[in-house]
């Protein structure tokens, strides 16, 4: 009899889990959006040769690539603790930017449950006219950048090229230190609203630490206000610049070591799934009683 309910019970969870499976296939793990890494042998994004324009390969399966702006260069400058032959990539002169566009619109992260932003930087502590430097930006919509540089520098993980959204997600730093910057967006099952509005929950984190969240409502197709860019553009991902590839007044100035984007599964539906396997392994031991 025991063994027979608890044959039952397997069965159940081990349903319950392919359900979940079957649902929540594109959540269960993270699609990569791109991965630059630099180094001074292969495997590498770029080897630092060849003038603005030149290709930029994308380590990830995504295979998004890029193509320089400006003329960066490459740098051994990097966090503690990388591998030897590890460089950085020396955004003075300029950056780079996805040859693909609208690779992070709101109907892809709401369709995963949000995505992730995360790089090293490290500002050399050089202004320029807006006092923005941009770390990685999707068309000035979602963006990590350092700002207030010629008073109280910030690092920002911002949204909708709004400073009244997100007053929380900002971080206090100083040039010619390294910081590991990420930006989580959730979307907390939240779907798009209307005109492909999406609302969610973001936090950015400091060298693994959240230091703030808020609930922001990012910008959809038809609610684009004059001068600001959304989902209805054909937009593209800067690195170490601003997504258009003519406008050099956003530059970053520094180092920015393994920029990468994500999109990532909503937390929830992972903890259902861990419960579901957490269930199913003492189900499995009354069975084999």
């Amino acid at each position: 009899m025991t063994r027979s309910f608890g044959l039952h019970l397997l069965h159940g969870a081990l349903a319950v889990c392919a359900f979940f499976l079957s649902v929540g296939d594109r959540q269960s793990l993270a699609v990569p959006i791109f991965s630059y890494q630099f180094a001074s042998a292969p495997p590498t994004s770029w080897d630092g040769t060849g003038a603005s324009g030149a290709a930029v390969t994308d380590l990830s399966s995504a295979h998004h690539d890029a193509a320089t702006t400006g003329a960066p260069t490459l740098s051994t400058n990097v966090p503690a603790g990388a591998p030897a032959n590890a460089e950085s990539l020396a955004t003075d002169g300029g950056g780079m930017r996805t040859n693909q566009s609208a690779l992070l619109n709101n109907s892809l992260i709401a369709a995963s449950g949000g995505f992730k932003m995360d790089a090293w930087f490290n500002w050399d502590g050089t202004d320029n006219p807006q006092h923005v430097g941009k770390i990685i930006d999707y068309a000035g919509t979602d963006y990590l950048q350092i700002q207030g540089m010629n008073a109280t520098p910030i690092v920002r993980f911002g949204f909708n090229d709004d400073s009244t959204i997100g007053t929380h997600l900002t971080a206090p730093i100083v040039a010619n230190t390294w910081y590991h910057v990420t930006g989580v967006f959730d979307t907390s099952g939240h779907t798009l609203g209307s005109g492909s509005t999406l609302t969610g929950v973001a936090t950015l984190y400091l060298n693994g630490v959240p230091v703030g969240s808020d609930t922001v409502t990012k910008l959809g197709v038809t609610s684009v206000p004059p001068g600001v860019s959304g989902d209805s553009f054909p937009n593209r991902i800067g690195v170490g610049n601003f997504y258009l590839v003519t406008s050099a007044s956003l530059q970053f100035r520094g180092y920015l070591y393994n920029p990468s984007v994500d999109l990532i599964p909503e937390p929830t539906t992972l903890i259902l799934l861990g419960l579901c396997f957490t269930m199913s392994a003492p189900m499995s031991r009354v069975r084999r009683g």
